[in-house]
């Protein structure tokens, strides 16, 4: 048993009657690991050592006087791994219990389904969450989603999103991966999501699609390379700072918002650059966005290795036919660094 904080108060109040009042509090946070006594084999505890064995009971901020109802308890234990038939599988290494009402449950492993007849895919479920009221059927939530698809000739996509929820869209969002017999091995990101329109507050999908082949090395002049190029689309998603009530702004207001944004120019390979972008209404045409981007160096060292010059070039088209390009510049910076974190 181990104790990392303890918080003790105490507080009394006098009302106008002059009597007083005791107030109590206390908070604990810690841990607690299974383990048999000092000195002791932990095969004198029998079934029970096997059950127990690894597993550790983690509190932060528990309130010593409403256990079970204020703080979170978090279960860990070996990682374990469940399969049914082949075809479902979970991998589990803890649960935490959320000190909420109604009762909160999350599993702390992934839930696969995989092999399925005919189907050369796969899905895997994270971040899974269960909600327990009473008389009522369990409501679970998923905030993270893996998809793999190997067809045979050549054909594989991975995806790995997270849900997305926030004032302006519901969805999921991540990266992907993208490998063919006729395209090179491709990288970027995948969006999912609903958005509301501004005018009559109903939902649109939207969609932004990116992808990036980061294996270039073209000679181009005065011994420039081309060492990255990506494109990408958005349908009702726009690159931050050119959709939306921007579209409108002229040229030298959307050029000054981006000098003071301490974050530069956006990058389409990265989803906080990438922002909802509906309609006034569900009923009208949904807005679009092409979006292109490449990697220019001096030289062509490996990309880890710092180049004297380095730029990004951002060229976007919107649905209304306006054209916006920039440039984002490092010096001694590698390709690598450059990237997205």
């Amino acid at each position: 048993f181990q104790i990392t904080k303890l918080e003790l108060s105490t507080k009394i109040t006098i009302d106008s009657g002059h009597n007083p009042r005791w107030t109590s509090q206390g908070t604990i946070t810690g841990s607690v690991k299974f383990e048999p006594p000092p000195g002791q084999s932990a095969s004198a505890c029998g079934p029970l050592s096997e059950l127990f064995a690894g597993v550790t009971c983690e509190f932060e901020n528990l309130d010593l006087l409403e256990i079970g109802h204020v703080g979170d308890i978090t279960f860990k234990f070996p990682p374990k791994t469940f399969s049914v038939a082949d075809i479902l599988e979970l991998d589990l290494s803890g649960i935490v219990i959320k000190g909420t009402a109604p009762l909160q449950f999350s599993l702390l492993g992934d839930v696969t389904i995989q092999n399925l007849p005919g189907i050369p895919a796969s899905l895997t479920f994270g971040g899974i969450d269960i909600t327990a009221a009473p008389s009522k059927v369990p409501n679970i939530t998923i905030n993270r989603i893996g998809i793999s698809i190997n067809v045979a000739g050549g054909f594989d996509f991975d995806a790995e999103v997270d849900e997305i929820k926030d004032s302006t869209e519901r969805g999921f969002g991540g990266s992907m991966r993208l490998s063919t017999d006729v395209l090179p091995p491709l990288t970027g990101l995948i969006k999912l999501t609903q958005a509301r329109t501004p005018d009559d507050n109903r939902t649109v999908p939207t969609l932004a699609l990116y992808l990036e082949d980061s294996d270039f090395d073209i000679a181009l002049v005065l011994g420039f390379f081309l060492r990255s190029i990506g494109l990408g689309l958005g349908i009702n998603q726009a690159l931050r700072g050119l959709g939306g009530k921007a579209q409108d702004q002229p040229i030298q207001n959307r050029i000054k918002a981006f000098v003071d944004d301490p974050s530069g120019l956006p990058n389409p390979n990265t989803l906080s650059s990438w922002e909802a972008n509906p309609p006034a209404k569900a009923s009208q045409p949904p807005r679009w966005m092409i979006v292109a981007q490449t990697l220019i160096t001096f030289g062509d060292d490996p990309t880890d290795v710092a180049s004297p010059l380095a730029g990004s070039l951002l060229v976007a088209l919107a649905q209304n036919l306006s054209l916006v390009a920039g440039l984002n510049l490092w010096l001694f910076t590698s390709p690598d660094e450059t990237a997205p974190a």
